[in-house]
C-alpha cells in the first residue's frame, strides 16, 4: 500500500474556484483507476489557495500509473497548483 499526504496550492493567475472545479473532477475519475483506494480533495484554506490531498493506492506502481491517465495530464499540464509539501510512505 502507498500512501500520500499533500499540501498544494493555486498557483498565480488561477483563481481558486477554477482550481477547485478542475481538482473536484480530477478526484472524481481518479477514484475510478485500477488501484486508487482512495483519492479526496479538501480544501482547506482559501485564502491562501489551499488544498490537502489524500490518497492510497495499492502499490507505488498504481501511484505511477496515475500520472499517465488523460485526466491527470490534463490538469497536471496547465500548471494551476504548485506543491507546498507533500508525505509518501509505503506500508
Amino acid at each position: 500500500m502507498h500512501i500520500v499526504t499533500a499540501c498544494i496550492r493555486v498557483a498565480n493567475g488561477y483563481s481558486f474556484d477554477e482550481v477547485l472545479s478542475d481538482l473536484k473532477q480530477l478526484e472524481k475519475e481518479t477514484q475510478t483507476e485500477d488501484g486508487c483506494l482512495y483519492f479526496y480533495l479538501y480544501p482547506s484554506n482559501k485564502e491562501n489557495g489551499e488544498f490537502i490531498l489524500w490518497e492510497k493506492w495499492e502499490s507505488k506502481e498504481a501511484l505511477n500509473s496515475h500520472f499517465q491517465h488523460p485526466h491527470t495530464k490534463k490538469v497536471m499540464e496547465k500548471g494551476m497548483t504548485e506543491i507546498v509539501r507533500a508525505y509518501e510512505t509505503t506500508l
